[in-house]
């Protein structure tokens, strides 16, 4: 999922808050919430968290399908195998027999900034659990924790945030065919601080509830271990953003309320990935890279509003997002007997004007 798509919901800060910022100054409540749409962004952190650490574990890993795959060679116990292998019991390239249960346990992270605006980090773990229908069709449940922190430039504030999930996902792989979908719902809670003045800062909590659908299509063409083909995706987020407001400050006036808003975002990637079947004498490893066009449709800009205590309304124009840019990633899996599976992936954003993000994701999954 495109990590910091609702980036896009900022505008540039206007050169009045410059000024108040080089006289000592930080964040007006205007300013602040300009800055405070980008905890959205976090969300779609979180959906590219959560993709990376599920969509690659319902059939399209190393093994080409959930429960048949290559072996040609690889030595399982004292018995040496070639060509094409069905599962009926666990193997060293990790599919599993209709009717077996398997799940999967992920350490995820990342960071990225808002150039001039603001950098976050994140990190979480994410676990699952999930039943082998057919051999090809595997169905399962997720949780996830994730804790993200935002900083704003000059130490003038930032956010605290805990967002916490569940996912219900699917796989089919069927001949060189693999489809895939989730969908999770998650919940967060935010701290969240404005610096005033130096030495005086407002405070607030704050809540919102998200939703996240992911559905995918490949075609793998296979020759001499190498795995090729297109792919495409479509991803549908959507944020409730709670009002709130603060407290704290030196003069109660300056404390402000902020008004509830949402965000959606919908997007379609299209491009390919390719990776390579490496035969080892402990399992089979397998190198991968991808390539995604993203192209989003929604997330358009909106006005959002507040009011101080002292009785001042205001009101922060957004600007759109960028409508266009690339999804670029790397990851590798190692499958070892006895259906264990260890896993890396690394997602980055290419094209996107300011922004810059990064996720990764490791962990293994395993049979039971």
């Amino acid at each position: 999922m495109p990590a910091l798509l609702a980036v896009g919901l900022m505008g540039s800060l206007p050169d009045w808050v410059t000024i108040a910022q080089a006289e000592g100054y930080y964040l007006s409540p205007e300013s602040a919430q300009n800055l405070n749409a980008n905890v959205l962004t976090t969300a779609l952190a979180n959906s590219s968290a959560i993709s990376m650490a599920i969509g690659n574990r319902t059939g399209r890993g190393s093994a080409k399908t959930a429960g048949g795959f290559r072996i040609d060679g690889i030595r399982i116990g004292d018995v040496q195998l070639d060509g094409t292998y069905f599962a009926e019991e666990d193997s060293a390239a990790g599919g599993a027999a209709a009717g077996q249960l398997g799940g999967f346990l992920s350490a995820v992270g990342g960071f990225g900034e808002q150039k001039g605006l603001l950098d976050y980090s994140n990190g979480g773990l994410i676990g699952g659990i999930d039943y082998q229908f057919t051999e090809a069709l595997i169905g399962g449940l997720s949780i996830n924790w994730i804790n993200t922190n935002t900083t704003f430039v000059g130490n003038s504030g930032g956010a605290d945030r805990d967002t916490y999930g569940a996912t219900l996902y699917t796989g089919y792989s069927e001949g060189h065919l693999n489809v895939d979908a989730l969908f999770n719902y998650s919940f967060s809670d935010y701290d969240m601080t404005r610096s005033i003045a130096a030495g005086d800062v407002a405070s607030g909590i704050n809540n919102s509830d998200e939703i996240f659908l992911s559905a995918s299509a490949s075609y793998d063409l296979e020759a001499a271990g190498f795995k090729v083909g297109p792919a495409v995706r479509v991803d549908f987020v959507k944020v409730w953003m709670d009002s709130y407001s603060e407290t704290g400050a030196a003069d109660a006036n300056n404390n402000a309320t902020y008004n509830a808003f949402d965000v959606t975002s919908f997007t379609t990637d299209v491009g390919g990935e390719a990776s390579y079947d490496l035969k080892l004498d402990s399992g089979l490893f397998t190198p991968r890279v991808y390539g995604y066009w993203v192209h989003e449709f929604q997330n358009d800009s909106q006005t959002l509003s507040g009011s101080t205590l002292g009785g001042g309304a205001f009101t922060t124009i957004l600007s759109s997002p960028d409508r266009d840019y690339m999804r670029l990633g790397a990851g590798a899996t190692l499958n070892l007997q006895g259906g264990l599976e260890i896993y890396f992936d690394y997602e980055a954003l290419v094209g996107f004007k300011g922004v810059s993000s990064n996720q990764f994701a490791a962990g293994g999954r395993f049979e039971f």
